[in-house]
């Protein structure tokens, strides 16, 4: 069969930029995007820890395969499951080994919050800890979960171990098929099953890349990842894989049962190549073209995604009233650290206007407030009387209402259903701006 068409892949790489973009790419990574320089020589990791760990337990290289894997040597050992993970631990550590030049590459895309992996290594990790430098890994393994299913939200970026990862404790990560069969048997039952990891997987788009999977192995890893029937789903998925791209049986089922699902048929190596080049010439463009870095006149608007449409509104409204406004989220551009751009543009506005609704006093966690809390410590430095924060309600919502934030409880609110905005508020917001910015030495 012959190999997708030039329009198709240039449709999966339109996919994939478009889902960096938005923040809605998650990447799954598999041990086949693993190699390490040994002596000189570069080796597939897993094949290395094999030969380490029979060389550590006198198993000779006549008794293995030409090519062994880590399952061969392991079930050699038998049942002295200790010796086997201490010695995998003992051999990982003490080589201190770099994390791979492609995983470097996937960890400078910024915009990519969470990356899964399937292998028990910390080179994901030690990568976005070189990449990005400024923000602290979150690393957690099965069955944790992760701290939200709004990836795109995430304050530092999170590696998320699906098979486990390295330690000494017996079972803590997958060494043989054996444990690979127990451990998607735990995810399918439901019994430890990491609910809001499987939430941000099913509703976002999927980038496999060194998955190594038999065909069936694919299809049971998509389908229990989406939690429906692969031709209901409308999120996307990309596989990056030698031997996908060669499984004709597979090729011929995603495309009756998941046409979503695009089979790429570069190398690995070609494949980041070519992501790291489109991925620069998009974010090269937008920043020549776009400034996401706001004048010290603006406004900063913030709210929850669910009223995303009403704040737009406010924006349209004030953006006609000769203001300049920043719709957070929305404003970020390809390449920038989302978190560090969000708490320089509070401090660099002149009028922050924080969208109150059901929905913000119905949820009890969202990155808004994390907005709304920078915007008042930022405020504590004013003198009394200075108007800084400017608070809306956009629908019946009472504004003494216990479940309002607290800090704009004692500031007056202002009402505006459905985001109409009245000639006074715009009159409030063009005085505040007007202060703000003499304030500050920039009128």
């Amino acid at each position: 069969m012959s190999g997708p068409s030039t329009v198709q892949l240039e449709i999966a790489w339109s996919v994939l930029i478009e889902s960096i973009v938005e923040g809605r790419i998650i990447p799954i990574l598999g041990s086949e995007i693993l190699e390490i320089n040994d002596n000189g020589i570069q080796i597939p990791f897993y094949r290395w820890v094999a030969l380490r760990l029979a060389e550590a337990n006198d198993i000779r290289p006549n008794d293995l395969p030409a090519e062994p894997t880590l399952n061969d040597v392991v079930c050699r050992l038998g049942d002295d499951r200790q010796r086997v993970y201490s010695t995998i631990k003992h051999i990982v550590d003490g080589a201190r080994l770099k994390p791979p030049a492609i995983l470097l590459k996937l960890a400078a895309i910024i915009p990519i919050k969470l990356f899964v992996v399937l292998t028990f290594d910390p080179f994901m990790t030690a990568a976005l800890d070189v990449v990005r430098s400024s923000t602290r890994t979150s690393d957690r393994a099965y069955p944790e979960d992760i701290p939200s299913d709004k990836i795109n939200e995430l304050d530092t970026p999170v590696v998320y171990h699906l098979f486990g990862k390295l330690t000494h404790n017996v079972g803590g990560y997958v060494v043989s098929d054996e444990d690979m069969l127990e451990r998607l048997y735990e995810i399918q039952s439901g019994e430890k099953r990491p609910k809001i990891l499987f939430d941000a997987l099913a509703n976002n788009n999927l980038l496999f890349i060194g998955c190594n999977f038999s065909d069936w192995l694919s299809r049971f890893l998509i389908r229990t990842a989406k939690g429906k029937r692969l031709s209901n789903k409308s999120e996307k998925e990309i596989l990056v894989d030698t031997a996908a791209s060669k499984d004709n049986n597979l090729i011929i089922f995603l495309k009756k049962f998941s046409p979503q699902t695009y089979v790429m048929p570069d190398k690995m190596d070609d494949f980041i190549n070519e992501l790291e080049r489109r991925w620069g010439e998009h974010a090269n463009l937008d920043r020549r073209n776009h400034k996401s870095d706001m004048p010290h006149n603006s406004i900063f608007i913030s709210y929850c995604r669910e009223d995303v449409d009403i704040a737009g509104r406010i924006a349209a409204i004030l953006d006609k009233s000769g203001f300049n406004v920043w719709l957070d989220r929305r404003e970020i551009k390809p390449g920038e650290d989302f978190t560090r751009t969000i708490q320089n543009n509070i401090e660099k506005c002149s009028c922050f206007i924080p969208v109150i609704s059901e929905n913000t006093s119905s949820q009890n966690e969202g990155y808004f407030y994390r907005e709304w809390r920078w915007a008042c410590e930022r405020s504590e430095s004013f003198a009394p009387g200075v108007r800084f924060i400017l608070p809306v309600i956009i629908d019946d919502t009472e504004a003494h209402s216990p479940r309002i934030f607290r800090e704009f409880c004692r500031l007056d609110i202002a009402k505006l259903p459905g985001g109409e905005v009245p000639d006074q508020f715009i009159e409030l917001v063009r005085q505040t701006v007007r202060d703000n910015t003499k304030r500050r030495g920039h009128g």
